[in-house]
């Protein structure tokens, strides 16, 4: 097997000019087709999509397009109705004349609450059916309660403000539907701590108004969503201007906002890195090198690889996610490890022939060629993550990994001319490592003491790790779109933060059937408590199999004698109290009417049909309802889930904190499951290197050491894991075994009678490990928050991981500080044998 490899060096070596035309040729092909890639930067990509509570939740947001609804606040810094409500309808005649807006919501009709009243009233049979509601309509036609009734109308009515009763004096002088305008009046106030002042609603300080509005296009669509938002903001920045004495400042957000703003920070960010990774590469081999140059060819395997994984990517034909493209910039660090070991080892020896070379390529092949399927065992694990965003990571890192390793064995050497000198120098990290060794035998104890000084402090961090689990804190902002978000949950944070009951059933009726038992569940809740209030339009537009009950007991209700003794008492009482007999019995014809089924289609032209059109989304076959629940506290919303989940099976609860804690136990699952997974796919890989457990314990070690540390580290500083950051263990794990292990090969060779390498074994993969962190530590600096958390973590992780290895793999492996067998240590034929 050393002769074929040999001699397919020798082969490669005699033909280098073709070998780079078609290596070129072919990574510039790949280069092509990757640039081509579709981005993505939906942050829901991100999560795992077959748990059944985010999907439940995904196809709820998708149904609703929540996250589509375009928010606009007009803001002043003092409450002046007079000039906040101008702002206001300025900036909601820029919003009409966008031609990419529908379904602006801003004004409520007032002016129709006459026919709203009025509709209400005729349905009456249909909408009253609780006893308390009957029990209310009984005390109403009691003859004190009527007079007291019209007392006060005749009061109201000489008022200035009498005009606002003359609707109800006319619709409904007794009363029969106060339960019915208790309700038109809960939707009438808004929902939450906010108001509707002259329909237009306002928050709870009466500084805010509230404008929503739906694209005609999805938030996914970046190109559109920056021409859109683009002429947005310069309609607010115009609004903000016409009233400079005022304060006046329009803050808009909402999903296509926060794309655009992904969308630019994930490429700018991705594109940062990549170029300062790569300069800090190429200088850290330049200064590690003898001859400089070589450098240059360093990242050579990197580009085949990034290249034809990107290649990859675009052959599966999917759109790509945006952060799987950033995480892909860590294959700068990784895959440049094979190279760097390669040159390393060529340029520490003078070669003056091809086959030379390729003997020192065959020496450190195993270890590569293996540190290589150990990383990519890691990654394959991530092909069975749930998360989309997982899967085509570890695809670009598998392809990528793959074709870096096999171009660094047989297409770098190629590149390498001979050299010029019979004997040389060490090189400079070589040196180093020879010192660091000598010292280390001078003091046995201090890298002991070192390694428990350490431990001990990240053990009690362990303690303090925390999980993340809110989604929105990975999504990447401007700072214009960071205030406008501060402004909007300052203004309208008691109504974003309320819980959202979903419904959803092919047919209207189906769904309105399911909302009626939801807003029954929601009425036993708030008589015990477990709520505070509720929004539905259930009591307003119950299903049909709901009104045609209540109308069979509306007629039970109304005996004969009892809508007689309420006519003659209406004789006696209404002309006592100044009004006409007459013209209060003909409002009394609701008790004889079969009214039509109350549909949402009837109400739409009113203003009820306003209000609950925010409330219901219908599609092709398909309709969701929403309700909006305010809760005490986050404490009481398992008891109310369970309760709504029991009386709708199919029904969604949205709740923020809630899903959020959701997240953060799948995040601290899906670490520790893919930590195990990665650790015994690598194990088994290693075994059938290192043919004995003991081999592989001593690899794995210094990698759990190193864990140990990056937890412990990340809980003492408050840094905390999250569904995006949890799979740097992988990056850990899978290139971490790779200097654990080059080292460990390194001493098996010393064992077997071969030259002594440890010391520069040491110093490439210290240089491989300084790019690998360069690659993550450029992250670091990312200002999107999700590149941000993986390169500060997988930063730490690696660098952990190589004091670990440095510290711990010599005193595993047997051997003395300075690299030679210590005394009573195996002969090379027993090392054979283990």
């Amino acid at each position: 097997m050393s002769d074929y490899f040999i001699r397919l060096h020798l082969f490669l070596s005699r033909y280098r000019l073709s070998v780079c035309v078609v290596a070129i040729a072919a990574c510039t092909a790949a280069g092509l087709l990757a640039a081509s890639l579709q981005m993505d930067e939906d942050i829901m990509r991100m999560l795992p999509q077959s748990d059944p509570v985010v999907r439940s939740h995904f196809h709820a947001f998708k149904k609703l397009r929540q996250t589509d609804r375009l928010i606009v606040d007009i803001g002043i810094s003092e409450a002046n109705d007079a000039i906040l409500f101008e702002a206001a309808d300025r900036m909601f005649a820029a919003l009409q004349q966008n031609p990419e807006l529908q379904e602006l919501t801003y004004r409520f009709e007032l002016r129709d609450f006459p026919g709203s009243l009025r509709l209400l009233h005729n349905h009456l049979p249909s909408l009253l059916g609780s006893p308390e509601a009957y029990e209310t309509l009984a005390q109403s036609i009691l003859p004190e309660a009527m007079v007291a009734r019209l007392a006060w109308l005749r009061q109201a009515l000489a008022q200035p403000q009498g005009f606002v009763v003359t609707d109800v004096a006319r619709v409904d002088p007794l009363g029969l539907g106060t339960s019915v305008m208790k309700r038109l009046q809960s939707v009438h106030g808004g929902v939450g701590d906010t108001r509707i002042v002259d329909g237009r609603i306002v928050n709870h300080d009466g500084c805010h108004v509230l404008i929503t509005a739906m694209p005609r296009f999805s938030s996914a669509n970046i190109e559109r969503s920056g021409v859109m938002i683009e002429a947005l903001l310069a309609d607010a920045r115009a609004v903000e201007r016409a009233f400079p004495a005022h304060k006046i400042h329009v803050a808009i957000g909402g999903g296509h906002r926060i794309g655009l703003d992904n969308s630019r920070l994930v490429r700018r960010d991705a594109g940062r890195a990549v170029s300062i990774a790569a300069i800090a590469m190429v200088l850290l081999s330049f200064l590690a090198y003898r001859r400089r140059w070589l450098a240059l060819i360093t990242l050579v395997p990197t580009l085949v690889g990034a290249s034809i994984a990107g290649a990859t990517l675009f052959f599966i034909g999917q759109t790509t996610s945006g952060i799987a493209v950033g995480c892909g910039t860590i294959l700068l660090g990784i895959t440049v490890d094979y190279a760097i070991h390669v040159l390393y080892h060529i340029d520490n020896a003078a070669h003056m022939e091809r086959r030379s070379i390729a003997t020192t390529v065959l020496h450190i092949a195993p270890p590569i060629g293996f540190g290589a399927l150990t990383t990519v065992g890691a990654f394959l694990v991530m092909l069975l993550s749930p998360v989309e965003t997982h899967r085509q990571v570890g695809l670009f890192a598998v392809v990528g990994v793959t074709s870096a390793a096999l171009a660094s064995l047989f297409l770098l050497p190629v590149l390498v001319p001979l050299s010029r000198h019979h004997e040389a120098r060490p090189l400079i990290m070589t040196r180093v490592f020879e010192r660091f060794f000598a010292w280390r035998a001078r003091h046995l104890a201090l890298p002991v003491v070192a390694i428990v000084l350490l431990s001990i402090p990240c053990a009690i961090g362990i303690t303090r790790l925390r999980f993340e689990g809110d989604i929105a804190k990975l999504n990447g902002v401007t700072p214009s779109m960071a205030l406008d978000q501060d402004i909007l949950w300052d203004a309208w944070g008691d109504a974003a933060s309320m819980t959202t009951v979903v419904v959803a059933a092919p047919a209207m009726q189906d769904a309105l059937e399911m909302n009626d038992r939801v807003a029954a569940s929601l009425t036993a809740l708030q008589d015990k408590g477990a709520i505070v209030s509720y929004s539905s339009i259930a009591p307003m537009c119950p299903s049909a199999r709901t009104q045609n009950r209540n109308v069979t007991q509306w007629k039970r209700f109304w005996t004969p004698a009892k809508k007689q003794a309420l006519l003659s008492d209406i004789q006696r009482i209404a002309p006592e109290a100044g009004f006409r007999a007459d013209s209060i019995a003909r409002t009394l014809e609701v008790i004889d009417a079969q009214p039509d089924i109350l549909t949402p289609e009837a109400l739409r032209p009113t203003m009820l049909g306003q209000m609950m059109a925010q409330q219901i989304h219908s599609a092709q076959d398909d309709t969701a309802i929403t309700t909006l629940v305010k809760l005490p506290s986050p404490a009481h919303y398992a008891a109310v889930a369970n309760r709504i989940k029991d009386a709708v099976p199919g029904a969604v609860l949205l709740n923020r904190v809630a899903f959020s804690q959701h997240i953060a136990r799948l995040s601290k699952r899906g670490l520790a499951r893919f930590a195990l997974m990665v650790t015994i796919a690598d194990a088994l890989i290693l075994l059938l290197l290192l043919r004995h457990p003991k081999w592989v314990l001593v690899v794995l070690l210094p990698i759990g050491v190193g864990l140990l540390w990056t937890f412990g580290m990340m809980g003492l500083l408050g840094l905390p894991i999250n569904i995006i950051n949890f799979v740097f263990v992988i990056f850990v794990i899978g290139v971490g075994i790779d200097y654990s292990l080059f080292l460990v090969t390194a001493t098996q060779e010393l064992r077997r009678g071969r030259p002594e390498r440890l010391a520069t074994t040491s110093g490439s993969i210290t240089v491989c490990a300084l790019t690998t962190i360069c690659g993550f530590g450029v992250l670091a600096i990312a200002r999107h928050p999700a590149l941000h958390s993986i390169g500060v973590t997988a930063f730490m992780g690696m660098t952990f991981s190589l004091v670990s290895t440095i510290l711990i793999v010599p005193y595993l492996t047997g051997n003395s500080p300075s690299g030679q067998p210590r005394p009573g240590t195996p002969s090379p034929k027993a090392s054979r044998r283990d």
